[in-house]
């Protein structure tokens, strides 16, 4: 009887979350540069405090994910795919990888 109990609060904790969702969505705005940039810090500085090494990574990682916040859309998920092939075509290529971790250490 108690799993049945705690399928049932789950499946009623499910229903008044979706309940919440707009019919089309959580809106982009939402998830506006500011937000996805305090989450990616937030991140960065929790590894950091795990693993020092993070710190070089997180050098590497930082103009990739400039790039990728100012040219990828997330307006529609087709303008999505479009634009993440794009940015990733132009930016994470072996060459301009090699490139951006030689301008780090140099």
């Amino acid at each position: 009887m108690r799993i049945n109990s705690l399928i049932e609060q789950t499946r009623n904790r499910i229903t008044e979350h979706q309940s919440q969702i707009p019919e089309n969505g959580i809106s982009s705005a939402c998830y506006g540069s500011g937000v996805v940039e305090m989450q990616y810090n937030a991140f960065i500085e929790e590894q950091i405090a795990l693993n020092p090494l993070m710190k070089v990574y997180s050098s590497l990682l930082e103009p990739l994910f400039s790039s990728f916040n100012s040219m990828v859309d997330n307006t529609s998920l087709d303008s999505f795919c479009k634009t993440a092939h794009q940015w990733f075509a132009q930016n994470c290529s072996l060459t301009k990888l090699r490139e951006l971790a030689t301008n780090l250490v140099t």
